[in-house]
């Protein structure tokens, strides 16, 4: 297992997650979430699970320099040199660390939590998780924008719930480290103080 027994962060796209909270999770051990990777091209892991994501964005994720996971069937076909596909399943709890299976979240972030902790991870700390927008910034980066959908943070935020209890019963810690975040399902931290 690639994290075992260690403190993860999982970047996901938020306007919080800037320059300089990348370059602070240098050398440690990151999963960063769709085009985060622009902020973290350092990072272990690359995850994703849209492929509307992955299609005109094949030149980078041929090139970065991690591991690629997916739960897509057709990147990992269209890639299987670089992209490495896991089963994800609705799940009512995690799985085992180390089973290889990925407890469905609504988005890719949330998907990505239950990544770090099938990878060994005993602490995950989320950057990135705004899950609202910021002024007029829903993401950290420009490569892609969006007419909002009315209430889809509301959504994201909602299907969060019963995820603290069920990774502390699973024997690992979730934290969030994203000043403001609409998230607070886990406790909040600061991030200085997990580094």
């Amino acid at each position: 297992m690639p994290f075992a027994g260690q403190t993860v962060f999982v970047c996901g796209s938020g306007p919080s997650l800037t320059a300089d909270v990348a370059d602070s999770l240098r050398g440690r051990p990151v999963v960063t979430v769709n085009s985060s990777m622009l902020l973290t091209p350092s990072a272990d892991v690359l995850f994703f699970t849209d492929n509307s994501w992955f299609e005109p964005r094949m030149a980078a994720v041929a090139g970065f320099g991690g591991r690629v996971v997916t739960t897509n069937s057709h990147s990992a076909k269209a890639m299987p040199e670089k992209v490495e596909r896991m089963p994800v399943a609705w799940m009512p709890s995690f799985a085992e660390s180390g089973s290889g299976n990925l407890r469905q979240g609504r988005s890719s972030g949330q998907t990505a939590i239950s990544l770090a902790r099938t990878f060994g991870a005993s602490r995950v700390v989320l950057c990135g998780f705004d899950m609202r927008f910021v002024g007029t910034q829903e993401h950290c980066h420009d490569d892609y924008s969006r007419v909002p959908e009315p209430g889809l943070y509301a959504t994201f935020v909602a299907a969060f719930a019963g995820w603290d209890a069920d990774a502390r019963t699973a024997g690992f810690e979730i934290v969030n480290a994203t000043p403001g975040s609409a998230l607070t399902e886990f406790p909040y931290v600061d991030l200085g103080d997990m580094l």
